[in-house]
């Protein structure tokens, strides 16, 4: 089956995108669970791109799109833990992680 995700991280406040994994052209991320954790490590941004994204760290939203080929998009939109935004230029990665998601799928709001 066919596996598409997309990864979005905007400026909460205003709405400003940050990053968009459908636009953005160059970079890559890992999506990784570690307990009750949710670690994103995007590597590729840019030390601009970055910097912005740790500039506000505090006030980010950050959505990850998942679709599988027969199946409703699913939406997980994570809390982003601020004091756990790190950016290392050297190797131009950077590890967001997130306390707590929320799934939305649409199956659970709409009946066909």
């Amino acid at each position: 089956m066919a596996h598409h995700e997309t990864l979005l991280i905007k400026h909460a406040v205003t709405g400003r995108m940050l990053a968009d994994s459908r636009q953005d052209q160059g970079w890559q991320y890992l999506f990784r669970k570690n307990g009750t954790a949710f670690e994103i490590t995007v590597s590729g941004l840019g030390t601009a791109v970055a910097g912005d994204i740790v500039r506000w760290k505090a006030e980010l939203n950050v959505f990850r799109f998942v679709q599988t080929e027969g199946s409703p998009i699913i939406k997980h939109w994570y809390y982003i833990d601020p004091e756990q935004v790190m950016h290392d230029p050297a190797q131009d990665v950077l590890s967001l992680t997130a306390v707590s998601e929320i799934e939305y799928n649409p199956a659970d709001y709409w009946a066909d």
